[in-house]
């Protein structure tokens, strides 16, 4: 069985030549940049799409299908996401992990739940995780080691070193 990673969102068309934005979820962007294919998720099947132009805009993607080339061809594509396959050699960094292995990670402090990673801000300096507290209130937490003690995706837990009332 494939093991798909979360790449991408499509957000918009750029042109009308066929260009779509998407925002991405997976933040290391290029070692993607000579992929020859992505699978876009339609009515819960992915179907491959191959690449024929793939730039990094910030931390948008502009992507380029083949065969896909007017505003009417990728419209449908909006809101859409884009996957690529576990096998295409992403040997992550100590410290490096998936956008989508972080999402719904839950956020801990001494064993008790503090709330949930909903989103991840990808800032020059550093990124920033959008936290959902058990109150309902979104907080934004900077993902740098002086907040976070660990990160465990298997286990989806977030660890944090500091008592969440010294950070916010």
């Amino acid at each position: 069985m494939n093991k798909f990673y979360y790449l991408a969102e499509i957000k918009s068309i750029l042109n009308k030549s066929g260009f779509v934005s998407a925002k991405s979820f997976f933040d290391v962007l290029k070692r993607l940049m000579d992929i020859p294919f992505v699978f876009v998720e339609i009515f819960g099947d992915k179907r491959k799409l191959l690449v024929e132009n793939f730039e990094i805009e910030k931390f948008n993607l502009i992507l380029k299908f083949k065969n896909f080339d007017s505003d009417e061809d990728v419209k449908d594509f909006i809101g859409k996401k884009l996957f690529v396959l576990s096998n295409n050699d992403l040997k992550l960094g100590k410290n490096e992990y998936l956008i989508g292995d972080l999402l719904d990670c839950k956020v801990i402090f001494q064993n008790k739940f503090f709330g949930k990673l909903i989103d991840v801000i990808q800032l020059e300096s550093n990124d920033v995780y959008v936290l959902l507290s058990e109150n309902n209130t979104e907080l934004l937490l900077p993902a740098v080691k002086d907040f976070i003690d660990e990160i465990d995706v298997a286990a989806k837990i977030i660890t944090l070193k500091k008592n969440p009332s010294e950070i916010f």
